[in-house]
């Protein structure tokens, strides 16, 4: 069975929730035969499960499937400063993005090998199909993401906001603004989602962390600055950006300004309000599904 007819698959049950194999087939493109195989497989391997017949207009009733959301989990760690500790917080989910367990604990310092334990309590329950991270760049240990690979033999990721507030347009850069921290982007194009992390190495008049967001000219000339430096290297036809500050002049400015940077060919620009706590949330709702996606 080719891998991409069950992603294919597995995805589009996932988001019906319960489906016949016809149904499938209509969502995935994919012939009745291929799908048939497809749900074969997932139910063989414990992923997919029968759900009840349903009437199909006079004929024989035909099977429907769910999946099985317990068969296997995703984990989602978030850290962050607590004056001279780092904070952790583990969080277990199903195959369906439903929350199961949370684990919180604070580290001296955050190594290679300090999820372990915890992850190994949860692969006791289930495998893994992926592990998601947010980690400041200052804090996260060199190594994290490929000695989690190679242990509990699942992908993992370090994600950020940006990633989660994205959307499937392609050649989409995707800004996400927070007051205190560096902004952070994600570039769709090509159909994939590229994580491109924080943007705190670029030359600015001043350091995010210290940036008085009040005085909106510095605001005016960082934003745009970092919209004309990822104009010039990355070239999407499209910006995103995400912030719970915008006001209607600071947009206005920040416009002029770009466009005097880049005079020709600048790209198109929306401005999206979205507070610190919306943010979070979809990075946690999309940290535990992005594998499945």
């Amino acid at each position: 069975m080719h891998q991409s007819a069950l992603e294919r698959v597995r995805q589009a049950l996932q988001k019906r929730g319960e489906a016949t194999r016809p149904q499938l087939a209509h969502d995935t493109g994919l012939s009745l035969v291929s799908c048939n195989q497809a749900m074969a497989e997932l139910c063989k391997r414990g992923e997919a499960q029968e759900a009840g017949v349903v009437p199909s207009g006079g004929g024989r009733p035909v099977m429907l499937y769910r999946l099985n959301a317990g068969h296997t989990h995703g984990a989602y760690f978030l850290a962050q400063r607590s004056g001279a500790l780092v904070r952790g917080t583990l969080e277990i989910c199903d195959m369906l993005g439903r929350h199961v367990h949370t684990d919180s604990a604070e580290f001296a310092y955050l190594g290679v090998e300090s999820l372990d334990e915890w992850l190994d309590i949860a692969t006791r329950r289930s495998p893994l199909f992926g592990i998601s991270l947010q980690i400041p760049a200052d804090i996260l240990p060199a190594g994290l993401t490929e000695h989690l690979e190679a242990r509990y033999k699942c992908p993992a990721r370090q994600l950020n906001k940006a990633d989660a507030l994205a959307d499937a347009t392609d050649d989409t850069l995707t800004l996400y603004f927070t007051p205190g921290h560096a902004p952070v982007c994600s570039l769709r194009r090509g159909e994939k989602q590229i994580h491109t992390g924080e943007l705190g190495l670029l030359p600015m008049p001043t350091a995010w962390g210290e940036l008085d967001y009040s005085d909106h000219t510095l605001v005016e000339e960082m934003i745009s600055r970092v919209i004309t430096i990822l104009a010039c290297t990355l070239a999407p036809a499209r910006f995103v950006l995400y912030a719970d500050f915008w006001t209607s002049r600071l947009t206005k400015r920040i416009l002029f300004n770009t466009s005097a940077k880049l005079r020709q060919g600048s790209p198109a620009l929306q401005f999206l309000h979205v507070t610190p706590a919306q943010a979070t949330e979809r990075l946690r709702h999309f940290a535990c599904r992005c594998f499945m996606a």
